[in-house]
C-alpha cells in the first residue's frame, strides 16, 4: 500500500540550467563589397603564398638533388603548391557532388603532400634564414596553410 506524499514535503522541481542572458551572435554580412574584398584579399594572398612555397620547395629539392638534376629539382618543388592547390580543389568538388569517400581520399592526399611542402619550406626557412626550426615550422605552416585557406575565401565569396 503506497501513500501519497503532501505538497508541502515534495522536492522542489530542478531549476533549468539556460542562461538568462541570449547568446551573442556575430551580425552575418554578405553584401557585394564584401564579397569582392573577400575575393580580391584572397587573391593577393593566394598569389603571395603560391609564389613564397613554390621557391621554398623548389629550394629544398634542389639543395638534395643529384648532380645534374638540379632543373629537375626545381621543377618538381614549383609544382608541390599546385598540386596541393588542386587536389584541394578536387576534394571539395568531389564532397559538393556527395562523392564523400573520393572527396576524403583526396582531402588527405592533399593534406600529405602539403605536411610534405611544410617539411620543405621549412628547412629552406631555416637554411636560407638561419631561423631555428621552432620559429621555421609555423612559418612553413602559415604559407602552405595560408594557400589552402586563401583558395578557400575565395570559393565561398564567389557562392553567394
Amino acid at each position: 500500500m503506497t501513500t501519497a506524499i503532501p505538497a508541502t514535503q515534495q522536492k522542489p522541481a530542478a531549476k533549468s540550467r539556460k542562461s538568462k542572458t541570449p547568446a551573442v551572435v556575430a551580425p552575418v554580412h554578405t553584401g557585394p563589397d564584401l564579397r569582392k574584398q573577400t575575393k580580391a584579399w584572397g587573391w593577393a594572398v593566394l598569389v603571395l603564398t603560391v609564389v613564397m612555397s613554390m621557391g621554398l620547395n623548389g629550394y629544398a629539392n634542389a639543395e638534395h638533388a643529384a648532380e645534374g638534376l638540379t632543373v629537375a629539382a626545381w621543377c618538381m618543388g614549383i609544382a608541390i603548391p599546385i598540386i596541393v592547390l588542386g587536389l584541394s580543389q578536387l576534394a571539395g568538388l568531389l564532397w559538393r557532388m556527395n562523392h564523400m569517400r573520393p572527396a576524403q581520399v583526396t582531402g588527405v592526399v592533399a593534406c600529405v603532400v602539403l605536411l610534405l611542402s611544410v617539411y620543405h619550406c621549412s628547412t629552406s626557412i631555416m637554411a636560407t634564414t638561419g631561423s631555428p626550426i621552432w620559429l621555421a615550422v609555423p612559418l612553413a605552416i602559415g604559407i602552405d596553410a595560408g594557400l589552402v585557406c586563401s583558395k578557400l575565401a575565395i570559393l565561398l565569396a564567389e557562392k553567394e
